[in-house]
């Protein structure tokens, strides 16, 4: 019997690589981050704003009353509170001022004092 030697197909060339085609797939890739971030950033850009109106004492002592919880925000009893006297807040027609004071800040502990 006679040995036969398959032959190969002749090798294609890589098609030269196209500088083009590799920014438009990098820049779609980041387009795609960048939606994926949009939404946690949004967030934390809106309760940043939420903090920092929350934690501003200036109203204090402005003759407006004032609600003022003197916040831990590791505390789950803390956080039950703040949920609770918000949505008791938010059912009264006129609710005072909400003011949140972290008791783990300089200021926080200051005003607890």
């Amino acid at each position: 019997m006679k040995k036969t030697r398959k032959t190969l197909p002749p090798r294609q060339k890589k098609a030269p690589s196209n500088p083009a085609k590799k920014i438009t797939s990098m820049f779609r890739k980041i387009l795609i981050a960048l939606a994926f971030l949009a939404v946690p950033i949004a967030w934390l850009i809106a309760n940043e704003h939420s903090v920092r109106t929350e934690s501003d004492l200036s109203v204090i002592g402005s003759g407006t009353p004032v609600a003022v919880q003197i916040h831990d925000h590791s505390c789950p009893l803390c956080q039950r509170l703040k949920a609770n006297a918000e949505d008791a807040l938010a059912q009264i027609n006129e609710p005072p001022a909400w003011r949140v004071v972290d008791i783990n800040t300089t200021k926080g502990a200051d005003f607890a004092n």
